[in-house]
């Protein structure tokens, strides 16, 4: 996942014209990979999960204040 990350960043640095205020590349991601684990959680929740799903927001939560690199 490592080299996806990279990719990533490498773009939005890229681009950072085009970013959304005064966020980093890295906070940009971070933000981003924290709305999908919430999704996820979301979705366990609704399935059923609820444990599971508290993990992953306190995960998501952790993520986007760059807490967390999983």
């Amino acid at each position: 996942m490592s080299a996806i990350r990279d990719d990533i960043l490498a773009g939005l640095r890229a681009s950072e014209d085009a970013t959304v205020g005064d966020a980093t590349p890295e906070q940009i991601l971070d933000a981003f990979r924290a709305e999908v684990i919430r999704e996820i959680a979301k979705r366990l929740d609704g399935r059923g999960l609820p444990a599971a799903a508290a993990e992953l927001y306190l995960l998501a939560d952790a993520v986007e204040a760059g807490e967390s690199d999983e």
